[in-house]
């Protein structure tokens, strides 16, 4: 089977958990990809949601802004955190709202 290339979504707006009604455009677009890449994405943590989960297919891990470096420069920050663990080929970053 041949290794799929991967993506990092970075997105301020995604589910919380299977079944929200947040926006689900985001969580719709990672779906499609899934399909010929090995998605992960990246969203903020909310109370009751997993730190890190799969859904659909789709890697999904949550940062907390508690650490300094978070609280000072948010997701962008939270990606080169992560990035040596995920690895990817491409990032997509998405705005909601």
């Amino acid at each position: 089977m041949k290794k799929q290339p991967k993506i990092l979504v970075l997105t301020t707006t995604f589910p919380r958990w299977r079944g929200d009604t947040d926006p689900p455009f985001v969580f719709e677009l990672c779906r499609r990809l899934a399909g010929n890449f090995d998605v992960t994405v990246l969203a903020p943590h909310f109370p009751g949601s997993a730190s890190e989960e799969n859904m659909d297919g789709i890697r999904v891990v949550r940062f907390r802004y508690s650490f300094k470096a978070l609280r000072k420069a948010g997701i962008m920050a939270a990606k080169k955190i992560i990035d040596g663990r995920i690895g990817c080929e491409a990032v997509v970053v998405t705005k909601g709202g």
